[in-house]
């Protein structure tokens, strides 16, 4: 993006100096950038002039670059990559542009994917801007040109309608968080990459469309996305070099799968010196030679060679390979890892096997923000682990004391605890809640069921319970636990619930604090199957039940609040309000109110009632007024139903007439109409 930017200013303004900096290509510069001395600007204007090819070698270029910077005339500066580099380098790249910006520049450009957008915000003050996304006419019209210019075919009504149906089975299939982490137009990419064969068997030979859009609906994600272009990859590949092992004798000594292993090995190596930054964890992860310097230069020139006609590969200025995309590191260095966590000891590689390895990978790798794409592309790999048979035996048994669990998995699960309880600092659990990495999630509390006891599972979860007392402004839930739960795991929170068994009252209050400040914002909506709905009345069922038995604890809470709260179960008018919408939830009524009634006051569900119902008329009609008289009436709660808002009961004729009869039989005249004539 910043590439097509940078000749658009140069035609434009070529009286500009424009400096376009690959951060990724500076990390050891980045890394020795002072960021402490008295004069930051002095310190960043040197940064540049030292970077910057073709101006370190000229005595005038440095000359003029440092007068330009001094006075800010027509220096544009362009910073690609934020998140391209670890967090040190970000760092230093955010005090960089700090220092830099105490000069007069015409303009500062940084990009980043979006998961880093907030912490460049909250560094600089300046809210970024947000390159739209392909929408689906877009994502349509890239596939239809790619296939008809790569197919020379003419059939554009028919190309474009598969490219149609293979975008609307997209949209369904890849979420909106993963879509934008690998950015719409590479997956389209890599879509028509993967799909041209298939869409040429359809044009030329008749095949089936059905058939391939039913191969997307059961096993499209990010990771099979991935896979297909990778397998894509090697075929072409193997094919390329069986042409040439016809004709070229030097590379017949070497057969071709032993040719793509070696390959493979030097791509994954170089996935994991991208993306992880520091020697110690590299060596870690990938251990150290005991080849010569000779021998492993060889090696690795055969390799380098082979892997840039694989085309995942490209030269960076300093004639160094890079990945085209980052992406493709990820998924390579994820690919790697899960190889430790695979349960069939013929599949799985020795990772686990040691601890410094472990701690690397439950400390670092599965938390920190900069290998968060890793992290995406581990969870969705887990999804086959979770769903698998022997998965599910492991969690069947694991409550069976003779049950022996792999000792890498329970040294694994220990090591992550003991590092958390050492330095209080984030933790896997937690980071896969934050990330919605349900597979992992899953796999992680698995773990931890059969290796520590409960109050432990709880210990790893305090930290998502924060903030919860911090202001009255609630927002949307997107990122809490109940969010999580709902969206993701909605069995999860009963497993949850599992583990506190009542005897710490710090979790109790905690999970009470939460469920009270989070509940009402949850997107509660129609649910897609029958199964859902079963799994959403289950979900708010529980939920309700805790807040019951924990009454007490959920009032000690609620009378801490400043007194214009406390009568109002804050928020709680749109869980009542979703509740009326959808008819399957109207079970839950009675516990609803229950609980409103036990931990407040009666005005406080008249108020909810009253505020649900001025901001939602129109979902009030009869049957659901008189389902919410009734729940009163088979508690015996009268004298609550008659201080409802009059307003609502007359829609209701049933509540209504109930109410009449309170009102005559109480003898409260005032309330009733003088007239005869009014009494209709």
């Amino acid at each position: 993006m910043l590439s097509n930017y940078y000749r658009k200013m140069r035609n434009e303004k070529p009286d500009n100096w424009i400096i376009k900096m690959d951060l990724v290509d500076h990390i050891g510069a980045l890394r020795q950038f002072d960021s402490d001395v008295v004069h930051q600007q002095v310190e960043a204007i040197k940064f540049f002039i030292a970077n910057i090819p073709n101006v370190r070698e000229s005595p005038f270029a440095k000359s003029l670059l440092r007068h330009k910077l001094q006075t800010g005339d027509g220096i544009v500066v362009m910073l690609d990559g934020f998140d391209e580099v670890d967090i040190q380098c970000q760092e230093k790249c955010i005090s960089l542009i700090k220092a830099i910006r105490l000069t007069n520049l015409n303009a500062l450009y940084i990009t980043t994917r979006p998961h880093l957008n907030g912490k460049l915000q909250d560094s600089l003050f300046q809210l970024a801007y947000t390159l739209r996304d392909f929408n689906q006419e877009d994502q349509i019209n890239y596939l239809s040109g790619y296939w008809k210019k790569q197919l020379k075919v003419n059939a554009d009504a028919e190309v474009r309608s598969i490219a149609t149906s293979i975008v609307d089975r997209l949209s369904k299939s890849l979420k909106g968080n993963e879509r934008s982490f690998i950015g719409i137009p590479l997956q389209c990419h890599i879509v028509a990459d993967c799909f041209e064969s298939q869409v040429d068997d359809i044009i030329q030979n008749g095949c089936n469309l059905d058939a391939l859009l039913k191969d997307l609906d059961s096993n499209l994600n990010l990771d099979t996305l991935y896979k297909r272009l990778f397998k894509k990859k090697r075929e072409i590949y193997r094919q390329e070099k069986a042409k040439v092992q016809q004709v070229d004798n030097h590379i017949l000594h070497n057969s071709l799968e032993d040719h793509m292993e070696c390959l493979e090995i030097y791509l994954r190596d170089l996935a994991v010196k991208t993306i992880v930054s520091d020697q110690t964890h590299i060596d870690c992860l990938l251990g150290k030679s005991n080849e010569s310097a000779a021998t492993i230069e060889q090696q690795h020139k055969k390799r380098e060679e082979g892997s840039v006609c694989f085309g995942l590969l490209t030269l960076n200025r300093k004639a160094e390979f890079q990945f085209l995309h980052r992406t493709y590191a990820e998924y390579l260095m994820a690919n790697y890892l899960y190889g430790g966590f695979r349960l069939d000891e013929d599949l799985r590689n020795k990772l686990l096997d040691e601890k410094p390895t472990r701690e690397l990978i439950g400390s670092e790798i599965l938390v920190g923000l900069q290998y968060q794409g890793v992290q995406l592309f581990i969870d969705f790999m887990l999804q086959e682990m979770v769903n698998h048979e022997k998965w599910h035996v492991i969690r069947g048994v694991g409550t069976d004391p003779n049950f022996n669990f792999l000792s890498r998995f329970t040294d694994f699960t220990n090591e992550l605890y003991s590092v958390y309880i050492q330095k209080r600092s984030a933790n896997a659990l937690m980071v896969a809640v934050e990330r919605y990495h349900a597979n992992i999630y899953e796999f992680l509390c698995t773990f931890a069921e059969l290796t520590l006891e409960k109050y432990q599972i709880l210990e790893l979860f305090k930290p998502l319970f924060r903030n919860l007392d911090s202001g009255m402004q609630f927002k949307s839930a997107n990122g809490n636990l109940l969010a999580f739960f709902w969206e993701r795991k909605l069995d999860g929170f009963q497993r949850l619930l599992g583990w506190h068994d009542g005897k710490h009252a710090d979790y109790t209050s905690l999970i009470a604090k939460a469920i009270y400040v989070h509940a009402p914002y949850l997107s509660i909506q129609d649910p897609q199957s029958e199964n859902d709905l079963k799994k959403q009345k289950e979900f708010f069922s529980q939920l309700l039940e805790f807040m019951l038995q924990n009454r007490s604890t959920v009032e000690e809470y609620i009378t801490r609040w400043p007194k214009q709260y406390r009568s109002l179960f804050y928020g709680w008018h749109l869980v009542l309000t979703s509740f009326l919408r959808y008819v399957y939830y109207n079970s839950l009524l009675e516990p609803l109110v229950r609980l409103v009634l036990q931990t407040t006051s009666d005005s406080a569900l008249v108020l909810i009632v009253d505020v649900a119902f001025q901001n939602h008329k129109d979902g009030f009609e009869q049957a659901k007024v008189e389902k919410l008289s009734s729940v009163l009436i088979e508690m015996e709660r009268t004298d609550v139903l008659v201080q409802l808002p009059r307003e609502m009961l007359v829609l209701a004729p049933e509540a209504f007439k109930f109410v009449y009869k309170f009102y005559q039989q109480c003898d409260r005249k005032k309330w009733l109409p003088e007239k005869e004539s009014d009494k209709t």
